[in-house]
This record gives C-alpha cells, sequence and structure tokens, in this order.
C-alpha cells in the first residue's frame, strides 16, 4: 500500500494568512477572541497601526518567532523525529480504520508550526499550534493536544474529505456546511480513541474540540455526550456489523444532518460565549439540553 509522505516547514506568509482568515473568519468568530486573548500585544498593534494589516501581523510573527527563537526550534525538532518515527504508523492505522487508500499520486501532507492558538487547516496542509508551549513552557504538556494528537486528528480531516468526494454511494453535496463541520470533528476523536492509535499518540479521553465536551445528544432515552454516543455508533457497526467506512458515516452524517439546525444553534452559542460557557451555570445548562434524535 502507498503511504503519502509529511513533511514539515515554516512559512511565514501563509502563516500570516491564516491570522488575517481566522480574524475575519464568519464561522468561527470565537477564533478572534482566542487570537487576541493569546496575544493582547497584538491587539493594541491591529488598534493602533493605520497600515495594512497583512503586513502589521506578518511583522509581529517575526518579531515572536525571534523572541520565541529557542523553543520554537526546540518544538521544531521535536516534531520531525515524530513525525520520522509515527508518521506512517498514524497513516496506516488511520488507513484501516478508515478503510481508504491512497492513490500513487497523492502529493502527500504539509504541516506548518504556526502561534496560532489552535491549530487549523487547508487543503492538505495543516498547521500545528505551538501556542501552548511556547506560552506556558514551564508547565506540563497537555497529552491531548501534542503534536501527535494534531497530527492524527488533522490528517483524518483529510482522508474523510477525499473519502466523501470520492465514494459513489456518498453525495458531498447533499449534506450542508454544519453537518460536514460535525462529522468529521466527531469522527477525529472516535478514531483516535480506538485502541491501535490510542496507544501510539499517548491520549486520555480525547473528545476533540473544547465546543464539544458539553454537547450532548438523546436517542431511545439515553442522554450521553454526542462524541460517545457516535463513538458506541461506530464500534458496533465496525466491529459487530462489519460495515464499511463509507457505510457508516452515512448513517452518522444522516442523523447530524436531520438535527443540523439545533447544532448550528449549539455552535453560534459557542461562537458568542466559548469557554465562558462552562463558568456560567445558564449558559452551561442551555449548552448541555440533550438534542432529541429520533
Amino acid at each position: 500500500m502507498y503511504i503519502p509522505d509529511i513533511n514539515l516547514k515554516i512559512d511565514l506568509d501563509k502563516e500570516s494568512d491564516m491570522f488575517v482568515k481566522f480574524l475575519h473568519h464568519e464561522k468561527f468568530t470565537q477564533n478572534r477572541d482566542s487570537i487576541l486573548h493569546c496575544y493582547p500585544d497584538l491587539r493594541i498593534l491591529l488598534e493602533t497601526d493605520n497600515t495594512d494589516e497583512s503586513k502589521t501581523i506578518r511583522a509581529f510573527l517575526e518579531k515572536k518567532y525571534s523572541e520565541y527563537n529557542t523553543v520554537i526550534k526546540s518544538i521544531i525538532s521535536d516534531s520531525e523525529e515524530k513525525i520520522d518515527k509515527y508518521g506512517k504508523i498514524i497513516l496506516e492505522q488511520l488507513s484501516s480504520l478508515m478503510d481508504y487508500t491512497w492513490p500513487k499520486e497523492h502529493s502527500g501532507y504539509l504541516v506548518i508550526p504556526t502561534i496560532l492558538p489552535f491549530s487549523p487547516f487547508n487543503e492538505n496542509t495543516l498547521y500545528f499550534s505551538m501556542a501552548r508551549k511556547i506560552k506556558m513552557s514551564d508547565k506540563k504538556e497537555d497529552l491531548n493536544h501534542g503534536f501527535l494528537p494534531v497530527l492524527a486528528h488533522e490528517i483524518s480531516h483529510f482522508m474523510l474529505r477525499d473519502i466523501l468526494e470520492q465514494d459513489g454511494k456518498i453525495k458531498y453535496s447533499d449534506y450542508g456546511w454544519t453537518t460536514k463541520h460535525f462529522l468529521q470533528e466527531i469522527l477525529a476523536p472516535i478514531l483516535m480513541n480506538q485502541k491501535p492509535l490510542k496507544k501510539i499518540l499517548d491520549i486520555e479521553d480525547y473528545l476533540g474540540n473544547p465546543y464539544l465536551k458539553h454537547l450532548n445528544v438523546e436517542k431511545d432515552s439515553v442522554s450521553e455526550n454526542i462524541v460517545n454516543h457516535y463513538n458506541r455508533m461506530y464500534a458496533s457497526m465496525k466491529y459487530d456489523g462489519k460495515r464499511s467506512f463509507a457505510e457508516i458515516i452515512k448513517i452518522i452524517a444522516g442523523e447530524l444532518e436531520s438535527v443540523s439546525t439545533t447544532l448550528d444553534e449549539k455552535f453560534k452559542m459557542w461562537n458568542t460565549y466559548g469557554h465562558n460557557i462552562s463558568s456560567n451555570d445558564l449558559l452551561l445548562q442551555k449548552y448541555k439540553t440533550p438534542i432529541p434524535i429520533k
């Protein structure tokens, strides 16, 4: 089986573009708050500098890369070592779990380190956030936010996209943005928590993106976390029902599409209040209210 390469390189131009994108992203408005909370000096620059925003951000990045030069070099060296040691193994495991094979003309995956406080992606490029390490270098690393979990999480998105676009049994256009977004974000932790990958990634009870932690569904009078719900469904169909991954995601996507309006409301609530939901009893209760699935 052909397994594509995973390469890593610094690209300040592309990183600058991602900063601009998520400072103004219509769907992910909470990410602007995350960026400016992480870098209050950038907020001041953007409020006081009347020059081109992209140039301001590029200059900001150059300054930060110089300021954190030593720790960034260490992070990159460690990440390259992990790609060399575990990259192919992770791809093999994802291939098995997702019933996916790469065409020989596949160009591979690119990792671009970023100081963004989150790890976005674009096409077959993932941006690995170094912010947690450079801002909290004296604290113990959160296992679930290490390099390998981010690598597996984002590449699973790329593979899912290819499956949805290539499999004749699934029409990518049948599903709205909300369904496709939640499908990829729910499937990532499900796949990563399967025994082969969980051990390699050294993760503990990984639930994926933070807005999934308190998101619940109710089906057949059973209320539970949305990731746990679909994890049980995946395991039952994959290991007991012997269904293909394409069949599984078609069923899960169908359920998500049926409640996409409510999911969209929850996502808008998250983008309005973010992590403040957890510290406000009224908001948390509203957010945690299970979404009924028929």
